[in-house]
């Protein structure tokens, strides 16, 4: 960072606006800020400090920065100009503070203020952002470090300046992180110790895995699993090899029952082809009586068209019956049409005076209608007329009132524009409010779920306790349980050696042939099996225990855990610990509301401001317009006065009935359908006549073809009537009584017949399947079905019974394997994860601190920065302390549980021993904090780590240096120029203004402070 300009307003000492740029030190990069005690020189770096973050230098509170000289109507404000490499800022601020109301009398609190701009060349400035917060937040990011960091690397004031030497290591690291952006060698610690999480809790649920495998199993090692599936295996071989022996039996048995159910099956069907002969030759009889009747159905058949033929004559001769006696009556209506008619013809011809009367009235109609057409082009010119007139008296009206409206308007939102600008002035103020709530509201959400967590956690705790409380009393009672049944079961096995000895055998426990005492059984002895299942129920409960602990250490440390995360949130709450969320969701949503209205007020005020713009345009093309109009208006009325005098002339000759077109077009068209009326009617009734007498001809010639064809018809059915007793006798049949009865419907004949039909097939292929059927049972004798059936269900139970037991065997050696292959991959893993954890673990625990220093892995990489920082403060150190002192790292901690790493001590070429910086003397200490200071800057510039510090702004300890001392420090700081960082100190040294001849003098006024470059 490089100061450019700086311009301060009613700011501390300063009354006035105090201008300062930088470009007047003509191109010098060591100056000197001079002036009385208590002039202002450490307000200048109050006010760069306060430009950039919103706070001073010092203990003065940013809304208390205001000047006791300045003027009411002043306001207070700071502007600041500055360079980062090639990338040129401005930003503004000014604190909340009394302002003069815009209207009426008196003051209001005016909102704190801040605004940052990026410059390019010679373009216009852009604004980058607005807000309190957000200036200082994005000012952060632009210069890569906070306000208390740049106060011990950039600006030295008085109080901070010693603050970089004599900070601890927490406080140092803190420093040099930011500027030589170390977060990824934190981000590498992170991930080493989550990797090394991740493979220890991977470790510990394959551990359970296999001992959920075991359990399963009942087994307490692989090896042991594997011994059990060989053994069951062999035993699975063998019930195979049954299972063989059995399987071919159950083959014979069922082959013998197949072949006595097909002999039984041959003499079924024999016995059966025979009974279905016997029932066919029954219906013998009446299958002829039905092909009787089928044969006399067939004859009646060649009579069906005769029949038809006759029948259709009868039809005939009833239908011609009907016809002529409609034509007759046809004959006689078409002569009364007729007559009436001809009565109507001779009415019409008597109109022809009237015919003649409508014709001339039509021709009058016409010629007026003609002149009728020149009034209506008068009218249309006069209608064209009046409406030019009232669009012009219209548009006149609009516009007149358009342009009144337009400057109420023009006023109104003047108005408006104001209001809302004063409301956009609050938009930093709102915004730096929300976000602060915002912030307060996420913690707090967090400290309730956390807390909620808690709460949780501790109630698990409590029941796990109370768990393995109840296991240890279980435990216990099935552990004294067993050892009672165990020592049942010893005495009881002394009891069974002894009623198996005799007078004079040996004991096998101690070998004496007398036993004058034998052993008794007195109790109930458990049994191996039971003793066995106790031990079961132990080791059972035991790792029931045994899990039901390492649970309860997990919930130990995951409450541990949260409450000291608790701890955490409401220290960094402070008072807001306890504060309601709703209520802070409120505030925050009326902070919101109000932010919202003020962004709206500002894009509004933005959008006015162009309406205003426009609404003066507007103005004066309305006052144009108006005027254009005036006389359009007056051309107009001219115009239709005109239009007036030709309609009167033109309808002047035209009777005044038929003044209005649409009178007169009636009438023409009421004259003109009279006059074709009547022409219709005379014609319409010539037709009528012409028209009845072609009917009655019509009638007349087909009354007397009916006749005829009636007569031909009868003739037909005489004929018809002989030729069908002639064939009903060649037919063989009495009478037509006979015929009736022998006819039969086609569809009753087709069935009938293949009825027969099928009969006669059926009856065939029964006596081919008799014959056979006795060919394929010759010799066959019936076979006992029961007693073979009985031999296969007999070997079917043995079958299934050795069958289950292979299957439980092939189920129990399936399971066993995939027990086995389970295990065999969870040893697998295991062994993996525990190589891979041997390396990444103590990765992690190295990486995070876990040795002899309490050192991170960043904390490391900054020690060999600071190591670096050191050379470099040593190269100035040691001209200004003329040989004496050297700046080195400690490994030594203040605490042995406290990180170590980045503290500081001094050597002393003097005592040849190191002591701590807090030892130095104040002059000391003041040559040192310079030299570390200059020191950091150069190793900084070095590493190119998006830091920039060209610039270093002192003020602080001249005054404590002997001349001697002086002159080290002056030559170097003199020398810094040589890489063209720019630097500033601040003293009322009388000697520094002798050698120093770039100078910003602060003098000190009745009205306030001023200060001015002076080089040369």
């Amino acid at each position: 960072m490089r100061p450019l300009y700086l311009s301060m307003s009613a700011f501390g000492p300063y009354g006035g606006v105090q201008k300062l740029d930088f470009n007047e030190l003509k191109n010098r990069s060591f100056f000197l800020i001079h002036g009385p005690t208590g002039s202002g020189k450490t307000t200048i770096l109050d006010a760069i400090c306060f430009a950039l973050y919103g706070d001073t230098s010092g203990s003065r509170d940013s809304k208390s920065v205001r000047s006791d000289h300045a003027e009411i109507a002043t306001a207070t404000e700071v502007e600041f100009k500055f360079s980062v490499g090639a990338a040129v800022y401005r930003v503004e601020r000014s604190p909340e503070q009394e302002r003069p109301k815009k209207r009426g009398e008196g003051t209001t609190i005016k909102a704190a203020e801040a605004m940052l701009w990026t410059i390019e060349g010679q373009d216009e400035p852009k604004l980058v952002t607005v807000g309190w917060s957000e200036v200082t937040r994005k000012v952060e990011t632009i210069l890569g470090f906070k306000s208390s960091q740049f106060r011990q690397v950039v600006l030295l004031p008085q109080g901070d300046f010693r603050k970089l030497l004599t900070a601890n290591s927490a406080e140092r690291q803190e420093i040099m992180q930011t500027l030589f952006k170390t977060d990824l060698y934190r981000n590498i610690e992170e991930t080493l110790k989550t990797k090394a999480q991740d493979l220890k809790k991977n470790f510990e649920e394959l551990n359970r895995e296999k001992s959920w495998i075991q359990a399963e199993a009942e087994v307490t090692s692989t090896l042991e699993l594997e011994e059990k599936l060989s053994a069951n295996r062999v035993k699975l071989r063998e019930v195979k090899e049954e299972l063989t022996v059995l399987s071919e039996l159950l083959k014979k048995a069922q082959q013998a029952v197949s072949k006595g159910l097909m002999t039984q099956a041959k003499l079924n069907e024999r016995d059966s082809s025979q009974k279905e002969l016997d029932q066919l030759n029954e219906k013998s009889e009446l299958v002829e009586e039905k092909r009787a009747e089928l044969a006399k159905a067939q004859r009646a058949l060649t009579l069906i068209e005769a029949e038809s033929n006759l029948k259709q004559q009868v039809a005939d001769i009833s239908a011609l019956k009907i016809a002529v006696n409609e034509q007759s009556k046809l004959m006689e209506h078409a002569s009364i049409q007729l007559s009436e008619a001809e009565k109507k013809l001779a009415q019409e011809l008597s109109c022809e005076s009237q015919r003649e009367q409508a014709v001339r009235e039509v021709h009058r109609l016409s010629e007026l209608s003609e002149k009728m057409s020149a009034i209506v082009q008068a009218q249309k010119a006069l209608s064209a007329a009046q409406h030019v007139a009232k669009n012009a008296t219209d548009l006149k009206a609009v516009v007149s009132q358009e342009f009144s409206d337009l400057r109420n308007s023009l006023q109104q939102k003047t108005q408006d524009y104001h209001l809302l600008l004063e409301q956009a002035a609050k938009l930093g103020e709102y915004k730096a409010e929300a976000d602060e709530l915002s912030r307060i509201i996420t913690k707090r959400q967090g400290l309730e779920a956390v807390q909620q967590q808690f709460i949780i956690a501790a109630k698990k705790l409590a029941d796990s306790e109370k768990t393995i409380s109840e296991l240890e009393k279980s435990y216990q009672e099935a552990k004294d349980r067993f050892s009672k049944l165990q020592e049942i079961w010893n005495r009881g096995q002394a009891a069974v050696m002894a009623a198996s000895l005799t007078s004079g055998s040996a004991c096998p426990v101690c070998g004496s042939c007398e036993h004058p005492r034998l052993a008794n059984v007195t109790e109930l002895v458990p049994s191996e099996k039971e003793l066995s299942g106790q031990q079961h129920v132990v080791d059972k409960l035991d790792k029931e225990r045994e899990k039901a602990r390492s649970y309860f250490s997990q919930q130990q440390t995951e409450c541990r855990t949260l409450a000291n995360r608790v701890k955490d949130l409401e220290q960094e709450l402070a008072e807001q610990a306890t504060a309601a969320i709703e209520s802070l969701t409120a505030k925050l949503e009326v902070i919101k509301a109000r932010y919202a209205e003020a962004v709206v007020a500002s894009q509004k005020a933005a959008d006015l401001n162009k309406q205003l713009s426009q609404l003066n345009e507007s103005e004066k093309s309305l006052a144009a317009k108006l005027e254009q109009l005036e006389k359009d208006w007056l051309k107009a009325d001219a115009e239709l006065k005109t239009a007036e005098a030709v309609l009167n002339e033109r309808q002047s000759a035209v009777p005044q009935e038929f003044h209005q077109p649409a009178v007169l077009a009636e009438a023409l068209r009421n004259a003109t359908e009279l006059s074709l009326r009547l022409k219709q009617n005379l014609e319409k009734a010539q037709r009528a006549v012409q028209q009845g007498a072609n009917e009655l001809a019509k009638a007349q010639a087909s009354l007397v073809s009916g006749q005829n064809s009636l007569t031909a018809a009868q003739v037909r059915l005489q004929s018809a009537q002989e030729n069908f007793q002639v064939r009903l006798i060649e037919a063989g049949f009495k009478d037509k009584i006979e015929y009736d009865s022998a006819k039969k419907s086609p569809d009753y004949l087709i069935k009938l017949e293949e009825r027969i039909k099928v009969f006669d097939n059926s009856r065939v292929a029964a006596q081919e399947r008799l014959e056979r059927a006795k060919i394929a049972a010759e010799g066959l004798t019936p076979p006992d079905i029961n007693a073979l059936e009985q031999q296969v269900a007999q070997a079917q139970e043995k079958h299934n019974a050795v069958l289950a037991v292979q299957t439980t065997w092939a189920g129990l050696i399936a399971r066993q394997e995939q027990w086995f292959n389970k295990l065999t991959a969870a040893n697998q893993k295991l062994e993996r994860v525990s190589q891979q954890f041997s390396v990444i673990g103590r990765l992690a625990e190295v990486a995070n601190g876990a040795n002899e220093y309490k050192l991170t892995f960043q904390r490391f990489v900054l020690g060999a920065l600071l190591d670096d920082v050191a050379d470099a403060a040593n190269a100035r150190l040691k001209t200004m302390s003329r040989g004496r002192y050297y700046l080195q790292r400690t490994m030594d901690r203040a605490r042995k549980n406290a990180a170590g790493g980045l503290d500081l001590e001094v050597f002393d070429n003097y005592t040849g021993a190191a002591r701590g910086v807090g030892t130095l003397s104040g002059g000391e200490t003041f040559l040192a904090s310079l030299s570390l200071a200059l020191g950091l800057a150069d190793v900084v510039q070095s590493y190119a780590g998006g830091i920039h510090l060209d610039t270093i702004l002192v003020d602080e300890g001249f005054g404590t240096l002997d001349p001697e001392a002086l002159d080290f420090a002056i030559k170097a700081l003199i020398d810094l120029q040589k890489g063209g960082r720019l630097v500033g100190i601040i003293s009322h040294v009388p000697e520094l203004k002798e050698r120093i001849d770039a100078r910003l003098e602060v003098s000190t006024t009745q009205q306030g402070s001023t200060a001015c470059f002076k080089v040369g």
